[in-house]
């Protein structure tokens, strides 16, 4: 059983490679999000299903976010404007993904101006796409960069508070 999830866990994880990446210009204060541009599929009518991945900020010496980076299958009808998280992915300072159970899979109002107004745009009026994100590069070298740093900014905090 645990081959079996742990297998399940890696196929799950491998679409982050082999995709089109588009790395969004969205509160990069934050961390960095991007868009698999080749995810986006309509499902039904105008119901879109796309995944998207966050790294966080790392900062040195300040805690993080408790994961190197996020990936989420989310869902947006583009004609309500709604929007819901259906599948979730955190991948730890070793690389080791772990789904997180997503309890309300429910549609819900996207707000003006948050990160599902930033995605329904690029997901549901393709023309705004370049204006959006651009292509992301090597996103397999960003993420084992993103993981690396993760890493050592615990082992750096860990060193801080003496244990």
């Amino acid at each position: 059983m645990r081959f079996f999830l742990f297998g399940l866990a890696l196929l799950s994880s491998m679409p982050a490679l082999a995709s089109d990446w588009q790395s969004t210009y969205y509160n990069t204060r934050r961390g960095s999000l991007f868009i698999d541009k080749d995810s986006v599929v309509e499902v039904q009518g105008s119901v879109r299903k796309f995944w998207t991945l966050f790294a966080p900020r790392v900062t040195v010496g300040q805690p993080g976010e408790g994961y190197a980076y996020h990936k989420a299958l989310r869902q947006i009808d583009c004609a309500s404007r709604t929007s819901a998280l259906v599948r979730s992915i955190y991948h730890d300072e070793n690389n080791a993904p772990h789904e997180a159970q997503v309890d309300d899979k429910a549609m819900r109002d996207i707000a003006p101006d948050s990160e599902d107004d930033y995605l329904w745009q690029y997901v549901c009026k393709p023309e705004r796409q370049g204006k959006l994100g651009t292509p992301a590069g090597n996103i397999s070298q960003f993420l084992d960069d993103q993981v690396k740093f993760t890493k050592e900014n615990l082992l750096t905090l860990k060193r801080m508070q003496g244990k």
